[in-house]
């Protein structure tokens, strides 16, 4: 269940709203021009008692429960208080291109909930009917917010005290405010609704739930039972008030979608999300080469890997990356990945510390100057580490469960065999970019896995994919 805000409503109310006082007939007239002109003053002026005390039966009558937002400083608010209900809204200031849509929509809200309150009876005084939004800002993407307004809804007649959810997104760089129709095609209902199930089916609070008539109905795949919906990070947030999906009782709920679930049904991509470039169903390998680059070789391996779209790891040597910061450049746009395999091919295991981190260091550096990316992974020249290596790398080790021994046979049909004939989902095999014979092994090998329904991805998408955890100065095998 999600936290949700209160908001308390003032004590001063019957002070100001409900507070009579007798005067001689004779006076009316000249008490009303008075009032009639200090509430002109008041209006033109913007001061004086007579703002201070409107004011005053704003501010008791409304009270938020906090003086700002948590996340969102410039705020603005709209209130309506009258005998039989209050009605107010606090809505973020964004930026001149988005504000004036945000106050429209914000006004939209109001009129909608004074419209719910007028088609029931409300009481006077302290049963008046109260309804009190509040927001909350989410930055999406580049140039995308969402904008989540609980609202807080009092009425005692009713014997109501609950919150419901209103959202908006906004483009801020054009001030739109775009709808679901906007962001999502026909079939995202279908999408949600199977996924929203799914969500709280898994939940043993929830699960009983979502076989009554109740959820049934505002779950199916309408786009109207998802209205109300705002994005966070990768996910699609799905908001529900008290009593819409479950019981009153149960309060108001969010369900989480992942927005790998309903991407291909996005028009607009307001998230940044960027789809993966496998498929997690789908049986892959990391093939990884060591001690290069070398361009001849290398770039053979490029080709082959672009061919199928497939991508590899290469774990560099620092003293030859300047010379071949175009192939490495080429191979970041492939989307291949580049690990550091120490400057000179160091023997960790026999180095000093100080040592070790000028090995590791400079060839960070070395990597990041030609692609922009920090290097994430370490592979040990000879799988020597030791102790001291181990614990201030700061990185993971990586290792390999195929070692296809292509720097001692130098015979491609040899490596060929060794991979093929023991291949299998979450390998990661172990090849070196400065032979002739790796390379043109390599091409039969990345066909041939290829065609075998094998996904060819670097090292850190093959553990993500497996829900693999890379941990700094441990050595990792494989992902099986």
């Amino acid at each position: 269940m999600t936290k949700l805000a209160t908001f308390a409503s003032g004590s001063r109310r019957g002070l100001y709203i409900n507070k009579r006082r007798s005067r001689k007939k004779s006076l009316k007239p000249f008490l009303f021009i008075v009032v009639l002109l200090l509430i002109a003053a008041a209006i033109f002026a913007g001061r004086g008692k007579i703002a201070g005390y409107f004011e005053g039966i704003k501010k008791d009558e409304f009270a938020f429960s906090f003086n700002s937002p948590q996340n969102w400083n410039e705020y603005s608010e709209i209130c309506e208080i009258n005998k039989k209900f209050a009605v107010g809204i606090r809505y973020p200031l964004i930026n001149d291109a988005t504000n004036k849509a945000i106050e429209n929509d914000s006004k939209q809200i109001v009129d909608e909930l004074k419209s719910e309150i007028k088609q029931f009876k409300t009481g006077k005084g302290e049963n008046r009917t109260v309804y009190t939004a509040d927001f909350s800002v989410v930055p999406s993407g580049e140039s995308f917010v969402s904008v989540v307004y609980s609202i807080h809804r009092v009425s005692p007649l009713r014997e109501i005290d609950d919150i419901q959810y209103r959202t908006r997104i906004y483009n801020t760089a054009t001030g739109e405010s775009l709808t679901g129709e906007d962001i999502f095609n026909e079939n995202f209902a279908v999408a949600v609704s199977h996924n929203v199930t799914e969500f709280f089916g898994k939940n043993p609070q929830y699960a009983p739930e979502t076989y009554t008539p109740l959820f049934i109905d505002n779950t199916k795949p309408k786009v109207e039972n998802f209205r109300n919906f705002s994005f966070s990070g990768n996910n699609l947030l799905i908001h529900f008030g008290a009593g819409e999906i479950f019981p009153s009782d149960m309060g108001a709920v969010i369900a989480q979608v992942p927005i790998s679930e309903v991407f291909s049904d996005m028009k607009i991509n307001v998230t940044g999300f960027t789809p993966p470039k496998y498929d997690v169903n789908s049986p892959m390998v990391a093939l990884t080469f060591d001690d290069g680059p070398y361009a001849p070789s290398t770039s053979r391996i490029l080709d082959a890997l672009e061919k199928v779209g497939g991508r590899a790891t290469f774990f560099v040597l620092g003293a030859r990356v300047g010379a071949e910061a175009e192939t490495i450049k080429r191979g970041d746009q492939l989307g291949c990945e580049y690990g550091n395999h120490t400057w000179n091919h160091a023997n960790l295991s026999k180095l000093s510390q100080d040592m070790i981190l000028q090995e590791i260091n400079s060839t960070n550096d070395a990597i990041k100057q030609i692609t922009g990316k920090d290097s994430l992974l370490l592979r040990a020249p000879y799988a020597e580490i030791g102790s001291v290596a181990s614990s201030i790398a700061g990185k993971p080790f990586i290792g390999w469960s195929i070692d296809t021994e292509d720097w001692m046979k130098k015979d491609s049909q040899a490596i060929i065999d060794s991979v093929l004939t023991e291949i299998a989902d979450g390998d990661i095999v172990l090849m070196h970019d400065l032979y002739p014979s790796t390379a043109v092994a390599a091409e039969t090998i990345i066909a041939q896995l290829s065609q075998r329904g094998f996904q060819l991805v670097t090292v850190s998408e093959l553990m993500a994919a497996k829900g693999k955890t890379l941990v700094p100065g441990k050595v990792h095998y494989h992902a099986k």
